[in-house]
């Protein structure tokens, strides 16, 4: 039987350094049960100094979100007087999370092909604009392997690219041809990093097969990964690790557009491809693509010398998915997950903490006939009737997602704001 364990939350991240200094290294932050202390959304930078160390040791603060789509009544809504788009207010409220981040990575389920039109479901098409409320909001590394990287063919995952290094944004998982860069190498406060990102897909020999479009040679631009077979899939992905290693990084952190659109549970293919990716040395998993949430599970690897943190989906970050029009509960929630990784004196980096924000996405009518309305994606407080009063959204729908959320992980890897 898998061993797994449980993250669990400190009160604060201010707080769980306090108990980092105090700990051993290689046990995981815990958090006391204490009465909530007032809820507050806004986070400060300057609550992580660089190097938030101790001892000696280096710390790396991640955040990560799901999936960001736009759909064709955002774009109306957020078109200006002067014919742009401008998505800033989308973020305002969790944007203090993100920049409190050294990385924030999100996955772009999208394209940017300027100069046809834009479009959404089934064909992604989309103002270049919401990168530039991305970069706003504090994201840094976005990944662009996901089942929407083909919809706007070659010249797509091109300009995809380019409105992303105009934005100083790193785009993960998809690349110009004769440009092939399947992972990417970075240090961040004093730890080297190997990150890359994939998408799964149906093979057929060489061709890859992505909502049935066929990639006819874009397999060469996109990381695709076996969608059924998840040995076949580690094949793939072991082949960057391994060079990855030869690159001496430190911790590995992979980004995943995996698993079964709307299911709320981890597939055997998901969790046989995480294993088997822990065992190889991952630290850390993001998953994305079913659009709901799923659990976060750390796995110890099968030697019982190396954890790993999994993050199997963290649910629709930004999008028009809603209850009221597919059917489907919970495609308005997602989550940012926040991840603290430490290297210590002797070189070694662990996962010392992993929490979950919740987040949900309120629209509000303006204009319901001309399909204009405004897009918040609001953090979770304590308490549901905290969050409908400091955002003015509907108690009763809160209350129906604080229940969802707290389905989907334990208390103890939650937050719900800095103080509590």
């Amino acid at each position: 039987m898998q061993k797994y364990k449980t993250y669990l939350l400190s009160t604060s991240i201010l707080i769980s350094l306090m108990i980092l200094a105090s700990h051993s290294l290689g046990k995981i932050a815990m958090k006391e049960t204490t009465a909530a202390s007032p809820p507050s959304s806004e986070v400060k930078k300057e609550a992580y100094p660089s190097n938030h160390g101790h001892m000696g040791s280096q710390t790396l603060l991640i955040t990560a979100v799901g999936d960001i789509m736009v759909h064709e009544s955002q774009w109306h809504s957020q078109k200006t007087p002067e014919n742009s788009y401008d998505f800033t207010n989308n973020f305002t409220h969790i944007s203090p999370y993100i920049k409190a981040s050294d990385l924030a990575f999100a996955n772009f389920e999208s394209t940017i092909l300027q100069g046809i039109p834009l479009s959404s479901y089934p064909v992604f098409n989309s103002p270049p604009e919401i990168l530039a409320a991305m970069k706003e909001a504090g994201f840094t590394h976005i990944s662009t392997a996901n089942n929407h990287s083909m919809d706007t063919g070659y010249k797509g995952i091109q300009g995809t690219l380019n409105a992303m290094y105009e934005q100083g944004l790193i785009p993960l998982g998809t690349y110009e041809t004769g440009k092939k860069k399947s992972f990417h190498i970075e240090t961040v406060q004093g730890i080297k990093l190997g990150i890359a990102s994939y998408a799964t897909g149906y093979f057929s020999g060489n061709t890859v097969t992505v909502n049935s479009i066929q990639s006819n040679g874009l397999e060469r631009n996109i990381n695709f990964i076996h969608m059924t077979d998840p040995h076949e899939a580690f094949l793939r992905i072991r082949e960057d690790l391994l060079m990855m290693k030869d690159a001496s990084v430190e911790a590995i952190i992979l980004l995943l557009h995996w698993g079964t659109e709307y299911a709320s549970y981890p597939s055997s293919f998901q969790k046989t491809l995480a294993r088997l990716l822990i065992d190889e040395g991952v630290h850390l998993i993001i998953g994305s693509h079913p659009h709901l949430l799923q659990e976060m599970e750390v796995v110890t690897s099968s030697d019982g010398h190396h954890e790993g943190l999994v993050l199997y989906s963290l649910g629709n970050f930004l999008s028009n998915q809603r209850e009221e029009i597919l059917g489907i509960p919970g495609t308005e929630e997602g989550a940012i997950a926040r991840v603290l990784l430490e290297k210590n004196a002797e070189g070694l980096v662990k996962i010392k903490e992993g929490t979950i924000l919740p987040t949900w996405v309120h629209r509000r009518e303006v204009s319901p006939d001309k399909k204009i309305y405004t897009y918040e994606i609001l953090p979770l407080l304590a308490s549901p009737e905290e969050t409908a009063e400091k955002y003015h959204a509907p108690l009763t729908t809160i209350r129906k997602r604080h229940h969802s959320i707290h389905n989907t992980f334990p208390a103890n890897q939650l937050f719900f704001s800095e103080n509590n």
